[in-house]
């Protein structure tokens, strides 16, 4: 598959969501603009790395400008569900998930 790129800018909208019952959960990414929705399906390890490079990324933030104003942790749960069109652009596929993953063990 030739490289793909979507550009929104500016990002008006991005959040995560699963779909389905446990062990039979489909993860998924979306990005909207002002004019499009993008959403791309994920494996469940990548949502988590994603979710934890975010942590770092605003603990260091907070860290290197302690002079801000603390984050509002409260969100809008309803809001952060994926909107329609849930058919995914493509998949996110990951050779190397495959590696991180010891035998045996079910992430779904």
């Amino acid at each position: 598959m030739p490289n793909q790129e979507v550009e929104l800018d500016p990002v008006l909208h991005i959040t995560a969501d699963a779909i389905g019952q446990p062990g039979q959960r489909v993860f998924y990414i979306q990005g909207q603009s002002s004019e499009t929705v993008i959403t791309l399906l994920v494996e469940k390890i990548q949502l988590q790395s994603l979710v934890t490079g975010i942590q770092q990324f605003l603990k260091e933030i907070e860290e290197k400008f302690p002079q801000q104003a603390p984050m509002d942790g409260g969100f809008d749960e309803m809001g952060m569900h994926i909107q329609p069109p849930v058919d995914p652009l493509f998949r996110r596929w990951a050779k190397w998930v495959w590696h991180m993953m010891p035998n045996g063990i079910d992430f779904a």
